[in-house]
């Protein structure tokens, strides 16, 4: 399942609206130190980013992700 780190930013919104539409599963990870602990561990600099089977994917690598299971 992919976890979505967010901010609630309107990129976030964005990412998290194409993932409803889509119908694919995922968890929120909006608690803000484990979003920026997160984030410094992978040099994860914008937001939002998630991590599916054990890697880390940037906004369009997302959108690139949500590609392949619609």
């Amino acid at each position: 399942m992919l976890k979505l780190y967010t901010t609630h930013c309107p990129a976030c919104e964005i990412i998290r609206t194409m993932l409803d539409n889509n119908n694919i599963d995922y968890e929120i990870i909006d608690d803000e130190d484990k979003v920026f602990e997160t984030a410094q561990k992978y040099n994860m600099t914008h937001m939002p980013f998630a991590v599916a089977d054990d890697k880390v994917l940037s906004s369009s690598e997302i959108k690139d992700y949500i590609q392949t299971k619609i």
